[in-house]
């Protein structure tokens, strides 16, 4: 591989960072605004009704925001993997 293509590449992986750490980063603000939410009316739920508001913020809040944070670290190791200087194989 060339020089070229191995910089390209890499400039894929540090754009494809950013977005996915933009994304996180915005699954992690609607995450917060869903607590503050659920926050502010706890008090008025009623019986089932604050179980069926946790299982809601599971599936819309916390998934996402864990998935995305997931996705963004894995493409994160990937692009640093790369820039690092090879070991020396003397041990010191």
């Amino acid at each position: 591989m060339s020089t070229t293509e191995t910089r390209g590449g890499r400039r894929v992986v540090q754009v494809l960072s950013w977005v996915l750490g933009a994304i996180a980063a915005a699954a992690t603000l609607w995450l917060l605004f869903l607590l503050l939410v659920i926050a502010s009316e706890w008090s008025g739920y009623v019986g089932h009704e604050s179980s069926t508001a946790l299982a809601i913020l599971a599936t819309v809040g916390v998934v996402p925001a864990v998935l995305a944070w997931i996705g963004f670290a894995i493409v994160r190791i990937l692009a640093r993997r790369g820039t690092r200087p090879p070991a020396d194989g003397d041990g010191a």
